[in-house]
């Protein structure tokens, strides 16, 4: 027998781990804040927040990009401006439906604003681990769940 619970059932200062994986790209920055509220609630004073998403700028957003469109068939979501602006680093805005879609998702923003509300431990990235941002796919967040 399966059993669901929902975050506000999750007893205080509780859980060791709170993780998000390829899940935070696709809510609404109200929905981040609640994420951050129920975080602060639900961990350990040495709970740890681990955070992965996607890379959307930079060298692999083309590559992102033409991948989709040829494996759900559909064009880009980005217009040509827009794809530049990504590839250089620039903020795109976001999809209409951010469900479906990871237009204009940055990750930096994301960042710094868990940053702001955990204690930062770890960032790297996918799949070259080594090399900056824009030449990977996919980041990686540690915090601590008591803010230093």
């Amino acid at each position: 027998i399966e059993s669901r619970r929902t975050m506000e059932e999750v007893e205080p200062n509780s859980i060791d781990l709170y993780c998000a994986l390829e899940t935070l790209e696709h809510i609404s920055d109200e929905q981040i804040e609640r994420f951050i509220a129920q975080g602060k609630r639900v961990c350990r004073p040495s709970g740890k927040i681990v955070v992965s998403v996607p890379i959307m700028q930079g060298a692999v957003l083309p590559i992102k990009e033409i991948s989709r469109s040829l494996l759900f068939r559909r064009f880009s979501d980005y217009s040509v401006a827009e794809m530049v602006k990504g590839v250089v680093g620039l903020q795109v805005p976001r999809a209409d439906n951010i469900l479906w879609s990871h237009k204009g998702f940055d990750q930096r923003r994301l960042y710094d604003r868990l940053r702001t509300a955990f204690g930062a431990e770890k960032k790297f990235y996918s799949p070259f681990r080594n090399l900056p941002w824009w030449c990977n796919s996919q980041a990686f967040f540690v915090f601590n769940a008591n803010r230093q």
